[in-house]
């Protein structure tokens, strides 16, 4: 059976096997803690350093079959890994973010990391806007064995009927209905707008799971009074039953982010796809990560920008509710089109490639 080594700056020591057979092993870096200080470019540069030859020692030293590399800023232990061509292991990066500090279009920098990319035996982004945004930038060969893999919501979420809620909670929902926001923790995910356009411009009432910016409910308080009390419902935490209920429950789920960082704008949150898993319409900022696949599906409203005018996202709920019907059925349509196993078997094979069938068979026998 194969196995892989797994590294990440910020992951948490453990080991596993993979569903098909064959064992991983994620290793924890020294320099993984946040608390580890950081007092300039200096530390910063010995930090690099370190971890790649300390990374490529332990690679040398286990012979894994496969090595995945998990985040952009480990560049240099993807470089010590690829000056051996004559590597038995391969080679996989896994960019679950851009990497921004290489993106200025004919950089040195941009060439710099286009060279790596071309010698990986894989490369896995996370969806296919920042797949095409990387071939403009690194050029088409350096992403010619890229895969996107979006973060779609597991079968059971999909499947699963859902947890109940509270009888006053439910009560007060469905009234008249309501739109949901899940987990608006920053001002980048525009909570203050959503809810004082959903006030402003529609009766309808609005639910919020997870954590609220709190200078956002502060205002909202100041602004809205009784009524913020009245018509926004404020759960906290609460479980992945409870977030199906909801959807399921919801007249449209509310997905905002700031599309000024590169990460942001290309960014399709997993609440989008668990929220159209659930046949929820949606109402979402204009970002490049998020316009595509809303429009494509016709499962909701894009509104002009990103999420930070009111009136924008006033205007978009409005056309969500004149053509409700409309988008529910476009949503309900859709709901086999994100589950995460269309993408498991994506996933191994760009991990372990020619070793993926071999794998299958031994485990079969």
């Amino acid at each position: 059976m194969p196995s892989a080594q797994l590294w990440e700056r910020k992951n948490t020591a453990r080991k596993g096997e993979f569903v098909y057979g064959g064992t991983f092993e994620v290793l924890r870096l020294a320099f993984a803690s946040k608390k580890t200080p950081r007092p300039g470019p200096i530390w910063s540069f010995y930090e690099i350093i370190a971890e790649s030859v300390m990374g490529y020692l332990c690679v040398r030293r286990q012979c894994p079959a496969v090595v995945l590399v998990q985040n952009h800023r480990l560049f240099g232990l993807t470089q010590l890994l690829s000056f051996n061509r004559r590597r038995r292991y391969r080679l996989v990066w896994d960019l679950r973010e851009l990497p921004t500090g290489f993106m200025g279009k004919g950089s040195l920098r941009a060439r710099y990391f286009g060279t790596l990319l071309k010698k990986c035996d894989a490369v896995i982004v996370t969806n296919e806007s920042r797949q095409s945004y990387m071939r403009r930038v690194f050029g088409d060969k350096a992403l010619d064995r890229s895969v996107a893999i979006p973060n779609y919501p597991s079968f059971e979420f999909t499947s699963s009927s859902g947890g109940a809620v509270s009888e006053q909670r439910v009560a007060r929902m469905t009234q008249k209905g309501f739109f949901y926001l899940q987990n608006p923790s920053s001002p980048g995910r525009y909570p203050w707008q959503a809810i004082d356009a959903a006030l402003r411009y529609t009766d309808l009432a609005v639910v919020v799971s997870g954590k609220l910016d709190q200078q956002a409910k502060k205002e909202l308080e100041a602004v809205w009074g009784d009524q913020f009390q009245e018509r926004v419902i404020l759960t906290g935490m609460i479980t992945s039953g409870e977030i199906i209920s909801l959807l399921d429950r919801c007249t449209a789920a509310l997905i905002f982010y700031n599309w000024d960082r590169p990460n942001n704008d290309f960014c399709d949150p997993n609440r989008l796809y668990q929220a159209v898993a659930r046949g929820a319409p949606v109402v979402v900022g204009a970002n490049k990560g998020m316009k595509p696949i809303v429009e494509r599906l016709g499962c909701g409203v894009v509104i002009d920008g990103d999420g930070r005018s009111v009136q924008d996202i006033g205007n978009g709920l409005q056309n969500l509710l004149h053509r409700h019907d409309f988008y529910r059925a476009n949503a309900m349509k859709s709901r086999g089109e994100f589950s995460w196993s269309t993408n498991e078997e994506k996933l191994l094979c760009a991990i372990f490639g020619d070793r993926l069938e071999a794998t299958k068979s031994e485990r079969e026998l």
